[in-house]
């Protein structure tokens, strides 16, 4: 929203260089399952449990919209090349704060595993390490 209100260029290439391509795989596993009953990817699990709230499931919707949002932000205001740099240094800087402050098993921006569940392969701080060696520019 605020790229939107401040008709940012800048913060909008950043988001698209941040959430595009998830944002897509979103749609992809949540169409593919809603016309085939068929499981895609874990991202949209939760759309299909009845255990969740329906308002819950309902509010997620949103992810259906933000891909064409973000291009069509993109389309009006700009590609800001320095997004790539923008979104990594950002990126850096939530990345350990979700870590430290944010309990294990929420598992908050995936920081200590991939999905829903954190992984064990690694120890926690170098599978952080990878993960922000994963978005460095």
């Amino acid at each position: 929203m605020p790229a939107l209100w401040l008709e940012s260029g800048l913060l909008a290439s950043m988001m698209a260089v941040g959430i595009l391509l998830p944002e897509v795989l979103w749609n992809a596993s949540f169409f593919w399952q809603l016309l085939t009953g068929r499981h895609v990817s874990g991202l949209t699990d939760y759309m299909f449990d009845p255990a969740k709230p329906l308002y819950l499931r309902a509010l997620s919707l949103f992810h259906v919209f933000l891909p064409p949002l973000l291009v069509w932000m993109i389309a009006q205001l700009g590609y800001a090349p320095e997004a790539w740099f923008a979104q990594t240094a950002l990126a850096w800087i939530v990345l350990p704060l979700s870590w430290l402050l944010t309990r294990r098993e929420d598992n908050v921006n995936w920081v200590f595993g991939l999905g829903g569940t954190p992984q064990t392969r690694l120890p926690p701080l170098v599978y952080l390490a990878l993960l922000m060696a994963g978005t460095r520019s």
